[in-house]
């Protein structure tokens, strides 16, 4: 019995899951799970068409972390969300894995269980805009080569309520890169470029299902400079074409792009530059802040919410000090252009140049819950970023729980997919630092396949959500104490406590925490707020 939200938009649903373990008992079988039309009040249906019901595959990985483990022993992850499940087969004895083709199916196709081996099924349901509130029921069939083997109950209880968006920001890193101009295709081909282009459009869709408000952008700018270096014009087509996608799927939030990355030649060439050279020389100031007025306007002037450059990646970690000095400087040209910037930093780094750094993408380090919620002294945006842990409860409490009471204001994660060389889809593959290929979704030939971390950062977005929004409730009843009625003043005196307050099995350090929360209690937190938040919900409408 779990309960769902209704869309708080027609463009990004909100949804919630639940788990279906299926265990064969007399003999192997192939099974499939099918969700029917669930009957609610006054003859509602909740469609069958708003479930998506995928297998968790296991295969074999090249270690746990960042980085392969250099023995070469393959570790047994339980990762991938497909749909159909003869995609990938996996050696044990070589602990090893064979990927038989990277295109997944659009429809969940049967699941083969060993005699006295189980499967673990996800079902993950979008609750259209508009539904009826209330209590819907019914069954889940599963059948075996058309004959049916089992049904399973159903029940979901729609809220009385709309999702709201809310301040927080939840975003990623991103390595996509549309087709045309995309010097790493190296292809001129329009069938590659519109190859490419698809998939790019096919991660967005699916940043925009798993609760992002926001992508980084690496496409750069074409640009036009005279004998001496200095640009006189940066062509933004491209990038154009890159924030209309994302608006197209409501990915408007505050937004990144990758200043230093090799796609924008002259930015790229400045962040490799020393300090000295920077400040020999005018022409690092102007190329720099022409193009970070130039996207921050285009940005502005379709909508999103707030949009920075990204300056150096973690200089709070260079101990000679001269990446911050670089940092520093990088960052007193934007604001006197106008502009932000944002970079992954430490703490005490981004608090040296905390008037001047827009966006501080905190280290995982920083992340801790106490028994307060924290507030962290810093006047701009305070985001905090971890690696994939294929591990749900992991990266959920990294987009959730520590965002919230550890003081951050938003979640922004490394990486969406990491791929160095090949598709992604060889954990072994080499690359010059001995990196895994973590990910939060994996390329297919007609989209991504999303994996169970991806769902555990969309569950924590909703943690936050779901505290934003009792927040707004107890703020909207504060001066009204005295008109409340016993109940509803024990709710809203327990919701303030809360939101205020961790509870105690949430205290603890990012990097440990997870290890002592299971699914169970966060599941348990998520109920108790839910039923606070009606309860005051239904106070603000009567005093309206």
């Amino acid at each position: 019995h779990t309960r769902y939200w209704r869309d708080w938009s027609s463009d990004v649903c909100s949804s919630d899951l639940g788990c279906l373990n299926v265990f064969a008992v007399d003999g192997a079988r192939a099974v499939l799970p099918a969700v029917g039309d669930l009957k609610g009040p006054g003859g509602a249906t909740l469609p069958a068409s708003a479930f998506d019901v995928r297998v968790l595959k296991g295969w074999y990985q090249a270690g746990k972390g960042g980085f392969q483990d250099p023995s070469g022993v393959g570790l047994w992850t339980n990762e991938l969300l497909l749909k159909d499940d003869s995609m990938i087969s996996s050696d044990h004895a070589a602990g090893r894995n064979t990927i038989h083709r990277i295109n997944d199916t659009a429809d969940l196709q049967p699941v083969k269980i060993e005699q006295f081996e189980s499967r673990q099924f996800w079902l993950t349901v979008k609750v259209p805009k508009d539904q009826a509130p209330g209590l819907y029921e019914g069954t889940v069939r599963i059948t075996s080569n058309g004959t049916e083997v089992a049904t399973v109950p159903l029940q979901v209880q729609v809220l009385p309520l709309t999702m709201e968006r809310g301040k927080f920001t939840f975003t990623f890193y991103y390595y996509g890169l549309l087709g045309k101009g995309n010097t790493c295709a190296r292809s001129e081909d329009p069938a590659v470029i519109e190859k490419t282009d698809r998939r790019y459009e096919a991660d967005l869709k699916l940043m925009s299902e798993y609760g992002l408000t926001s992508v980084f952008v690496q496409d750069g700018a074409e640009h036009k400079q005279s004998a001496d270096g200095m640009v006189t014009e940066y062509d933004f087509s491209t990038i154009r074409k890159a924030l209309e996608l994302r608006k197209k799927y409501g990915l408007t939030g505050r937004t990144v792009l990758m200043g230093g990355s090799w796609m924008t030649k002259p930015i790229d060439t400045l962040c490799r530059q020393t300090y000295e050279e920077l400040t020999a020389s005018p022409i690092y100031q102007h190329n720099w802040t022409l193009f970070g007025k130039g996207f921050t306007e285009l940005a502005n002037e379709l909508g999103f919410e707030h949009a920075y450059v990204y300056g150096l990646d973690e200089p709070g970690y260079d101990p000679t000090g001269k990446k911050m000095q670089i940092q520093k400087l990088i960052c007193e040209w934007a604001t006197q252009a106008g502009f932000g910037i944002c970079s992954a930093i430490t703490l005490p780094a981004a608090e040296s140049i905390k008037d001047i750094l827009a966006v501080a993408n905190l280290d995982g380090p920083s992340a801790v819950i106490g028994a307060q919620r924290r507030k962290i002294p810093l006047p701009g945006e305070a985001w905090l970023y971890t690696h994939p842990e294929e591990h749900p409860t992991y990266d959920r409490l990294f987009a959730g729980l520590l965002v919230w009471y550890g003081g951050y204001t938003g979640a922004a994660s490394w990486i969406y997919q990491l791929v160095h060389r090949g598709e992604g889809w060889d954990d072994w593959g080499q690359n010059p630092q001995g990196y895994r290929k973590q990910s939060y979704a994996y390329p297919s030939e007609e989209g991504a396949v999303p994996t169970r971390q991806l769902a555990g950062v969309r569950e924590g977005a909703d943690d936050v959500r779901y505290l934003e929004m009792l927040e707004n409730r107890v703020k909207a009843l504060a001066e009204k104490q005295g008109q409340l009625d016993d109940a509803t003043r024990s709710a809203w005196q327990t919701a303030s406590k809360l939101i205020n307050e961790a509870p105690k099995q949430f205290q603890g350090t990012g990097a440990s925490l997870h290890e002592k929360v299971d699914g169970q209690m966060l599941a348990d937190f998520r109920a108790q707020v839910a039923d606070l938040l009606v309860k005051l919900d239904a106070a603000v409408q009567k005093g309206k």
